[in-house]
């Protein structure tokens, strides 16, 4: 089972070490503070309402935060992984 970091970097390709994230001057680009999420709000959209079009030009490449509801709800491991077993072999 791949360790938290290896997961999370595996989701992006240009994070590829934990390093990457200045390299890419990524630091530079986003206000991850708890104020900006709160002074701006953060927009929250079912997947099905959105196009990935849409997604893109008014989520990602503005480097704006969203919620994304609704994404996983085909997606039959949400019914195996249960907490329940999350704990199991966490612990």
């Amino acid at each position: 089972m791949p360790s938290n970091h290896e997961f999370i970097v595996g989701c992006n390709l240009e994070l590829k070490t934990p390093f990457n994230w200045h390299e890419h001057h990524y630091y530079q680009k986003f206000d991850v503070s708890l104020a900006s999420f709160v002074e701006q709000g953060v927009d929250r959209f079912h997947a099905s309402k959105l196009s990935v079009q849409d997604f893109i030009e008014q989520y990602e490449k503005p480097y704006k935060p969203v919620v994304i509801e609704g994404a996983m709800d085909s997606w039959g491991s949400t019914e195996k992984w249960t907490e329940e077993v999350c704990f199991m072999l966490l612990h």
